[in-house]
């Protein structure tokens, strides 16, 4: 529905205002301290290359810990490193500044970060997002981790996690949060884990993930991580 263009503020005021609930507002107000904290989104003008990015990938070794495809190398039963695979380009970029800055601890990332140039960056961002979206685990769904997921816990001030991340962890188009359907739930239960501890840090004042890392148990921890990796991309998913 297309509107015509409201004269006075006062006017749009009217109209908006009955519409919001105050669900609507809590998730507005999470997505809101996200973007504060991970930084504006990389304009599309400066969205690589992704056919140079699978060079660049190559050639600065992401495959081995991340893979051709873009889901992880495995050791065990699931891997720990981070699934790429459709992930947001800037959420890509964006984290490898945080290991450059310390903000995250991995040494093979910290040397990876420190020499890679930013055209690369961005080329290998491209390659990673271009590829078909995360496959999701065969095992893992849960009723604790799907409740935390869709709905958090308004008693103790948790948010749902599909206020940033998007319904099922999919992502948000233009959001700053990262798709998180189908990412390993070893990777995610560590990453929650490190917010919680505060060794995987933000890079702005009001963090949001650290006090909801504090806030879950450890076995909501590990259900919350579980159920996100159970999500399967949207039939009608494509690459950001």
């Amino acid at each position: 529905m297309t509107f015509t263009r409201l004269t006075t503020p006062l006017l749009a005021a009217l109209l908006v205002w009955p519409a919001l609930t105050a669900a609507q507002t809590g998730a507005a107000q999470a997505r809101q301290k996200l973007r504060v904290q991970s930084g504006p989104a990389v304009p599309e003008a400066r969205l690589g290359d992704a056919l140079k990015g699978r060079e660049a990938g190559e050639a600065e070794r992401c495959f081995e810990c991340h893979g051709l495809d873009g889901e992880g190398v495995a050791q065990g039963p699931e891997t720990l490193f981070a699934k790429l695979a459709g992930q947001h380009p800037y959420y890509i970029e964006r984290q490898v500044l945080h290991f450059k800055r310390s903000l995250r601890k991995n040494d093979s990332m910290l040397i990876a970060a420190r020499n890679v140039s930013d055209e690369d960056l961005r080329d290998i961002a491209a390659y990673f997002s271009a590829l078909p979206p995360m496959r999701a685990s065969e095992r893992g769904a849960n009723e604790v981790g799907r409740r935390l997921v869709s709905q958090g816990d308004a008693a103790r001030g948790i948010p749902a996690c599909a206020s940033c991340h998007g319904e099922q962890g999919r992502g948000v188009p233009g959001g700053t949060a990262p798709r998180l359907a189908g990412q390993a739930s070893r990777y995610l239960e560590k990453q929650l884990l490190d917010f919680r501890q505060g060794l995987r840090r933000e890079d702005a004042p009001g963090a949001l993930m650290g006090a909801i890392a504090r806030s879950l148990s450890e076995a909501e921890i590990t259900a919350v991580a579980l159920q996100l990796s159970a999500f399967a991309a949207s039939p009608s998913d494509s690459p950001p």
